[in-house]
């Protein structure tokens, strides 16, 4: 693939490829693949490779419709979740026959909250869901107690994967989907480098495209890309821009940052999962029980919105931004979705002379692309 293809080509496939993202359970099922849903990052997407399913994470639609969502959620949750809500009740991500929501966040316990009441209350309104329905619960505290709840929890997520598929995960399989996860992984993070050369390499807009894709591919195929695209990665031009790191709301589309680097700026990085953060840390391959690997490395993820001190997550953010060389930090927050807002006066302390931009007050699905250009554009001059 690496001989046929440059860089432009390969990274106009992952743009092709993104565009699809709400077709992918349809596209893979057609193709004779076992697809598990799951939403959120803190899913252990491992156990699911090993039981024969190919992983897709569902997202939000910041340009489609949300009424349902926007009915039923209203202003306790922000646009992506209501979005994400929306699309599961009409049953416009293609056929479902399981669904794994995780607590990555409290949005996403409202969001299957609402969805257990609904099946109670009114079920011909789920009826597009599919019955088996598991709320994955992980906690990232730093005590031995958490530990050993979640390696509970992932036994049990393990059996019940099991039971879901008719499959045994053997310890064989189990390895063999972690190496396979990690693998893809380590090329997710030669992508990262690109990112953070001086000059820098490659566009934020494209280093999100390229991350994203594994979250609905197989991990497989998704990482032959990506290994096409390094091999050509020594012809990508020299980005020259401003260096910008994004915080604040986590999103998985690519028009903000277009908005963004319209202004010349180049985006070296993100903490969020669909960026940087989802290929930060690998599961441990050398241990005598490969779940205990699978679950710590989840367990001790990045400091994400849930679960973790405003404090934690200021002191990764500002370290992160500091790694990428970054010259100033942009933070972009979604109505409905105040946690990150709670991070920013530790986040400017953290960050001592690296300044940062907060646009707050966001719609999902409205976010103006000029005024935003015109908001980063006086903010750097």
């Amino acid at each position: 693939m690496s001989d046929r293809m440059d860089a432009g080509t390969v990274i106009a496939r992952f743009h092709a490829l993104f565009d699809q993202r709400f077709d992918a359970i349809r596209t893979l099922s057609k193709n004779g693949h076992r697809v598990a849903a799951h939403i959120g990052g803190d899913v252990p997407v491992e156990l699911l490779i090993a039981c024969g399913y190919v992983p897709v994470e569902l997202c939000g639609d910041p340009m489609g419709d949300a009424e349902a969502g926007e009915r039923l959620l209203g202003p306790m949750a922000d646009g992506k979740t209501r979005s994400i809500l929306h699309r599961l009740l009409e049953g416009a991500n293609g056929p479902l026959d399981q669904l794994i929501i995780s607590r990555d966040s409290e949005l996403l316990v409202r969001l299957f909250y609402i969805i257990r009441a609904l099946r109670k209350a009114d079920p011909d309104q789920v009826a597009k869901l599919p019955d088996r329905i598991h709320f994955f619960d992980l906690l990232h505290g730093p005590h031995r107690s958490s530990g050993l709840y979640n390696r509970v929890r992932g036994r049990a997520l393990l059996e019940l994967l099991e039971r879901w598929s008719g499959e045994t995960i053997t310890e064989e399989a189990l390895r063999e989907a972690i190496g396979r996860c990690n693998a893809n992984r380590r090329l997710l993070q030669q992508v990262t480098a690109l990112r953070r050369q001086r000059p820098a390499r490659l566009t934020g807009t494209d280093a999100l495209a390229i991350s994203s894709c594994a979250r609905f591919m197989p991990r497989e195929q998704h990482s032959l890309l990506v290994s096409a695209f390094l091999d050509a990665a020594a012809g990508l031009p020299k980005l020259n821009g401003k260096r910008l790191f994004v915080t604040g709301s986590a999103h998985n589309s690519l028009h903000i940052y277009r908005a963004i680097e319209k202004t010349g700026a180049v985006i070296v990085g993100e903490d969020f999962d669909w960026g940087d953060r989802g290929s930060a840390l690998l599961v441990e391959e050398d241990t005598a029980d490969p779940l205990d690997a699978v679950i710590d490395r989840y367990h001790f993820a990045p400091p994400s919105s849930a679960k973790f001190s405003a404090l934690a997550r200021a002191q990764y953010t500002a370290e992160q931004a500091r790694q990428a060389g970054a010259d100033a930090v942009i933070c972009l927050i979604y109505n409905g979705d105040p946690a990150p807002r709670w991070d920013v006066p530790l986040q400017r302390d953290a960050l001592g002379d690296i300044p940062l931009l907060l646009i707050d007050n966001q719609d999902y699905g409205g976010v103006d692309a000029q005024s935003l250009y015109d908001a980063v554009a006086d903010f750097l001059a």
